[in-house]
């Protein structure tokens, strides 16, 4: 029966084997036609993983922006069914760079690129012989750079409508400056650090927190690409008011040498700006500021004197305005005494008779003006005064009055009172000859038979 059996497999073994190997293409052909193999590309975004191993060596990858999010392609060649069944898997599909195995002894020159392989993650199942992964292995550069920490200043930048007569102070920082760290080529561009602080509307003292920002040389906002050691600062700005005082002209103590007169005293500027408190500001507005008293004992000429209102306002709360004059000059005048001559005619002297002053009795007896007359047809008037009011003084600067009583009359003549501008003295006394014309005898009424 054996014999049987293995006579029946060998006869015709040729055409037996041609008809498996037909039917084995038969059914392949069949399959194929229902699940075909086809090759798919996928793209999947690239991650970094372990950049801290850099800054634990005091590095830092300069372009991770660039890197993270980089699509990266992969073909695949499968069956369409298990092609399917790995585009369901793309959460498990993952491309990354590992930067933990860098040998750092090899970074020491890090101006150059580095290139670094790009691994990959797939799903499980990919390893399964039914999958072909066809992309050949593929690096990206990473740029690197040293980590850097340094001290920089904070200034501060005013902002806003400031009222009139309120005065900011300069802003105090606290803290005056920050620690910035990040890549070594950024740090090293650099120009300032600064916060703004609005100043509309603040009134009295303030204190608030401003965050900060990093300007390059530049003047580019860098402020994103390095780290501060704390991202705001507290401004403190004190307020006063500010106004013009009145500088108060100084009392004058003294007489200058014989033959000069004192003829004025001015000061310049009338008033200095002054800051402080309000309160005590207007209260200073309101005095003035007296300078010391001037001795012009024995002067014989005009002189100066220059005053540094600092020293008027030490023992305030109050301080000259920056910026603004600190100083003001006293000119004093003092000028030789000029004579000048008047000649009036006696016409010019205003007349009158004496009426009891005003109404009231009095021991003198009274005079009628009708009927009087002055002897003499003129009179010369000697006038004193510094040589630019002497010089400036006219005729019709002058009035002459005479006020005659009966005992004028009598001794014949009565004293002229001249009236002069002020700073003008009369040298002399003046005196003028009068005369009463006598009254018109009366007549004799009677009756002779009388």
């Amino acid at each position: 029966m054996l014999t049987t059996f293995k006579t029946l497999l060998i006869k015709n073994i040729e055409w037996k084997l041609i008809s498996l190997a037909v039917a084995s293409v038969l059914w392949f052909t069949v399959i194929s036609s229902l699940n075909p193999v086809s090759t798919e590309f996928f793209q999947v975004q690239l991650s970094v993983r372990n950049a801290q191993a850099l800054t634990a060596n005091n590095l830092v990858l300069m372009n991770m922006d660039e890197l993270v999010g980089r699509n990266m392609g992969i073909t695949v060649r499968a069956a369409r069914s298990d092609i399917e069944a790995l585009r369901q898997s793309m959460a498990l599909f993952t491309a990354y760079v590992d930067l933990a195995p860098i040998d750092i002894s090899h970074t020491m020159d890090i101006d150059e690129p580095m290139n670094i392989t790009v691994r990959y993650q797939f799903p499980p199942f990919i390893q399964d012989a039914r999958y072909t992964v066809m992309s050949p292995p593929e690096t990206v550069a990473i740029v690197l750079d040293r980590y850097a920490t340094r001290p920089f200043g904070v200034q501060v930048l005013r902002d806003g409508d400031v009222t009139p007569g309120i005065i900011h102070h300069q802003p105090i920082v606290n803290p005056a400056s920050l620690q910035v760290s990040g890549p070594e080529t950024v740090i090293d561009t650099i120009d300032h650090l600064y916060t703004i602080i609005d100043l509309t509307d603040i009134y009295t003292g303030t204190a608030r927190f401003s965050e900060v920002s990093v300007v390059d040389v530049l003047g580019e906002d860098i402020t994103d690409r390095v780290q501060l050691s704390i991202p705001s600062v507290l401004v403190q700005v004190a307020v006063s008011s500010y106004g013009a005082v009145t500088v108060r002209p100084p009392a004058i103590l003294g007489s200058p040498a014989e033959g000069y007169v004192f003829s004025g005293v001015q000061v310049s500027p009338l008033s200095v700006e002054v800051v402080g408190d309000e309160t005590t500001l207007r209260a200073m507005q309101q005095l003035g500021i007296a300078l010391h008293a001037a001795d012009i004992s024995g002067r014989n000429e005009s002189f100066y004197i220059v005053n540094d209102m600092r020293e008027h306002l030490m023992d305030t709360a109050l301080h000259i305005r920056n910026l603004t004059p600190h100083e003001t000059v006293t000119h004093i005048t003092i000028e030789p005494i000029v004579t000048r001559e008047f000649t009036f005619g006696a016409n010019e002297i205003a007349l009158t008779a004496d009426t009891g002053h005003d109404g009231e009795e009095d021991d003198a007896p009274e005079a009628d003006s009708a009927g009087l007359r002055f002897e003499d047809e003129e009179v010369t008037v000697r006038l004193l005064a510094a040589r630019p009011v002497a010089e400036a003084l006219t005729a019709s600067d002058i009035t002459l009055r005479a006020v005659v009583t009966n005992a004028d009359i009598a001794a014949g003549s009565v004293a002229v009172t001249v009236d002069v501008p002020e700073g003008v003295i009369l040298a002399g006394e003046i005196r003028i000859g009068i005369t009463a014309d006598a009254p018109p005898a009366e007549e004799d009424t009677e009756s002779p038979d009388e």
